[in-house]
């Protein structure tokens, strides 16, 4: 259980991201794809972290965002992130709760943080190399640049 804030109490992690990203997403609405020049300029140097931080969330509410949860089990991950290909393109079918969605590419690479691999058999298994970076990786805060 995670000790969170007064104002985060009885709220889920979807609902604190809808308030949190309220401002980029009110300007995204308002000005269109022309906002993210701007958008980028005021956010880009922060993590999500250093972001979730910013906008007021308790360290607690960003340690239970970071948490991974896969109702029915991590086996269940598959079955909420499909691809179909073909010799063209691919297609990404995700699923969150009752919201699904498709998106259509060239190509798509898929990747789970080293905490969330933790969780997972694989068949075949990593190699005891890859293994053991697995466990031993420890979570920084990083920021993404993009020119």
């Amino acid at each position: 259980m995670f000790p969170l804030a007064r104002h985060e109490r009885g709220r889920s992690n979807d609902d604190l991201w809808a308030e949190t990203t309220e401002e980029v997403r009110d300007r995204l609405a308002e000005i269109g794809i022309g906002a993210l020049e701007e958008i980028a300029q005021k956010y880009n140097s922060y993590s999500t972290r250093g972001f979730l931080k910013a906008e007021g969330l308790s360290e607690a509410a960003i340690e239970r965002y970071g948490v991974l949860t896969v109702v029915g089990g991590m086996d269940q991950l598959p079955a909420a992130f499909h691809q179909n290909q073909d010799p063209d393109s691919v297609t990404v079918h995700t699923r969150t709760g009752t919201d699904r969605r498709a998106f259509r590419a060239d190509f798509s690479i898929c990747t789970l943080p080293f905490s969330a691999m933790r969780h997972i058999e694989a068949d075949p298994a990593f190699s005891p190399g890859r293994q053991k970076a697995i466990r031993a990786e420890r979570v920084a805060e990083a920021a993404r640049g993009m020119a």
